[in-house]
């Protein structure tokens, strides 16, 4: 029980510091591993939400699987950090199943969905537009380069 709130204290310093979010994933495979150690559901949440400020997609999935893989069901918090690391990471339609699979009874999870998709739409609509302006200036330079 003491390791266990070791390794929590250390991934709360992750969450904090999105930059050691790739050190928070070496450090669970360490736990798994070597240790032979079940990740706690508070280590998985905080690298879920960690997943959430850095828009990593991919991190996000491995998480949600290690959830089952530690055999801790989903709980509200793990449905509501996931569906917003895939909104953050502009995977739209996965959002819409997370979605579609979530408890929306109690109110404040209905407010929480709705702010989420204000936030995050709005992140994923200017990623989209950087895209595109990236897009068009690669084009541009060509079309330049040909003449």
């Amino acid at each position: 029980m003491a390791m266990e709130a070791i390794f929590d204290e250390v991934f709360f310093s992750i969450a904090e510091e999105t930059t050691l979010l790739q050190m928070g994933f070496d450090l669970l495979q360490v736990i798994m591993n070597d240790l032979g150690l079940a990740p706690s559901r508070k280590v998985l949440d905080v690298l879920l939400s960690a997943c959430v400020s850095t828009k990593d997609m991919d991190k996000s999935i491995l998480i949600w699987k290690e959830y089952q893989a530690a055999d801790l069901p989903y709980n509200i918090l793990s449905f509501l950090r996931m569906y917003q690391a895939l909104l953050a990471s502009g995977d739209l339609k996965s959002a819409r199943i997370v979605l579609s699979k979530m408890p929306k009874d109690d109110p404040h999870v209905r407010l929480i969905i709705q702010e989420s998709q204000t936030v995050y739409a709005k992140m994923a609509s200017e990623k989209k537009t950087e895209k595109n302006r990236k897009t068009k200036g690669i084009k541009h330079k060509k079309s330049k380069a040909k003449k």
